[in-house]
């Protein structure tokens, strides 16, 4: 990015240009190039592959993410999903919880399934 003087404002300014942003020395598909690298494989051999720190890899990363939290759309949920719990760990973590009381091995979970169309409770 360059510096320009403005006529208008008669300022020393920092001219915006498509392929960047802000003080970020990378460009922005190379950012995006980075971090989709970053999900395949580790930040240091994503690093060493593209002949780069692992800062700038942490940097592409961490601007893909800003960005896709800030775009996001959250609509209406529609279904939630709810696992088995797996061993005995789940009974035991519900126990600790205060005022909780269940039998050992014996914790269950209630679910309520949603008729998406009318947004009432349907029927079992």
């Amino acid at each position: 990015m360059r510096r320009v003087n403005c006529r208008r404002c008669e300022a020393v300014i920092v001219e915006e240009v498509p392929w960047g942003n802000g003080k970020h020395q990378l460009t922005n598909a190379y950012m995006l190039f980075l971090a989709r690298w970053a999900r395949r494989i580790s930040w240091k051999e994503t690093a060493a592959a593209f002949h780069t720190s692992w800062e700038k890899v942490f940097d592409a990363v961490e601007h893909v993410v800003t960005f896709g939290l800030a775009h996001r759309t959250l609509g209406p949920i529609d279904a939630i999903g709810v696992d088995e719990p797996a061993g005995d760990a789940f009974p035991r973590a519900l126990e600790r919880q205060p005022g909780l009381k269940l039998e050992p091995k014996r914790a269950a979970l209630n679910v309520i399934v949603i008729d998406r169309f009318n947004r009432v409770p349907a029927e079992n």
